[in-house]
């Protein structure tokens, strides 16, 4: 998938949006020129949508000042963590239905 530079410059805003909410100022680390190809990277790997899911996951973790550079190179191990986090999460949610209907099997065979 062909990655244009607006996408590229979107998704960096984001980060950079995201990271002034947190800490109320620019990251210290950040070089527009040099950290476009890590988040043009990023999106032709997963996409903008995820791409952006994945930036919300990061400042989500306790990760302390939240460096751009870790971000960007270890982008894909937070994605394979936030990956494993929703299909266990999902999981969950479907052994709690499973356990919710065995227990109202249980009350209703023990009422007869």
């Amino acid at each position: 998938m062909a990655v244009s530079n607006a996408q590229t410059h979107t998704l960096i805003t984001y980060f950079l949006q995201s990271y002034s909410e947190r800490y109320s100022r620019q990251p210290r680390d950040f070089n527009r020129f040099r950290d476009q190809w890590g988040f043009k990277s990023m999106i032709e790997q997963y996409g903008m949508d995820r791409s952006k899911q994945l930036v919300d996951y990061y400042f989500a973790t306790q990760r302390p000042g939240h460096p751009m550079n870790y971000f960007l190179y270890n982008y894909e191990k937070l994605y394979a963590i936030m990956e494993d986090k929703e299909q266990d999460a999902e999981n969950r949610r479907k052994l709690r239905e499973e356990s919710q209907k065995r227990v109202e099997e249980w009350r209703g065979s023990s009422r007869h």
